[in-house]
């Protein structure tokens, strides 16, 4: 993953530390995530609508081949 901030207020740390907290909750209080107490997000119902909304921020992940030179 490569994340580059938009300014001194917008860092690549603030978008990926804040944002998936921001989108969580808001997927928790409008009932998109149904789980309860406290959950490590590994299950798909909590993963993937997390994903979608850093998606539709502009972050994404994407696998690259790994190049072994020497």
């Amino acid at each position: 993953m490569v994340c580059t901030g938009k300014d001194e207020w917008q860092t690549g740390m603030s978008m990926t530390v804040g944002l998936p907290l921001g989108i969580a909750a808001e997927l928790i209080l409008t009932k998109d995530i149904q789980e309860t107490g406290v959950c490590i997000p590994n299950k798909p119902g909590i993963y993937l609508p997390l994903l979608k909304g850093l998606g539709d921020h502009g972050i994404s992940f994407t696998e690259q081949e790994k190049v072994v030179t020497g």
